[in-house]
């Protein structure tokens, strides 16, 4: 019975054995691919902050350009209003937009 039981405890030593090693695997795997995200997110975030002040640069100088052209702009609408009499004297009055 005590041989039975040695058996025992070594194959659930070696399931053991064999689950940590599978764990220590994981974890360095983990840990290479953590690395190479962290590097690609520091690179993305460096590429959108750029990105970010080149925008910022553009519209600044967008507003700027458009202060100096005009403070005001009009727009007038002009409708030409005629009026036309037919044969019997009937009045007809026509309005054109005239832009």
């Amino acid at each position: 019975m005590s041989a039975q039981n040695e058996n025992e405890d070594n194959r659930k030593d070696a399931e053991f054995k064999k689950l940590i090693d599978s764990v220590k695997k994981n974890h360095i795997n983990f840990n290479s691919v953590s690395e190479k995200v962290k590097k690609k997110e520091e690179k993305i975030v460096t590429q959108a902050i750029s990105k970010i002040a080149t925008l910022k640069a553009e519209v600044s100088s967008l507003k700027n350009e458009i202060a100096n052209k005009a403070d005001t702009i009009y727009i007038h609408d002009t409708i030409q209003i005629t009026e036309k009499k037919n044969f019997w004297g009937k009045t007809k009055v026509d309005t054109i937009n005239n832009q």
